[in-house]
């Protein structure tokens, strides 16, 4: 189940397929690249900050309690800034939701 979570978590989701998209991205959308790097690193700063509370839930509450809703909540947080083609709003909700 660890293993899982780690495979599906933020490292080899965004952070190491970054630079894979950042010249779709940028052609799709017409942004440039410091703001999808702004995006990058708005959602490294809520990784960076949510990582104390996640592990204060699980010393509290076990780690199978937290990862499967945690895996459910980013695999939503990860799809839905497709839906939007406005840079703030898919950027705050990617920041917010890792």
């Amino acid at each position: 189940m660890a293993g899982i979570g780690l495979f599906l978590y933020y490292g080899p989701i965004i952070a190491f397929t970054f630079g894979v998209f950042l010249k779709p991205l940028n052609q799709e959308f017409g942004w440039s690249r410091a703001e999808i790097s702004l995006a990058f690193s708005l959602a490294t700063l809520g990784v960076t900050g949510a990582g104390p509370f996640i592990g204060w839930l699980v010393d509290r509450f076990g780690a199978r309690k937290v990862i499967v809703p945690a895996v459910l909540i980013f695999s939503s947080c990860v799809t839905s800034p497709s839906t939007s083609s406005r840079l703030l709003s898919g950027t705050s909700t990617l920041s917010i939701c890792s």
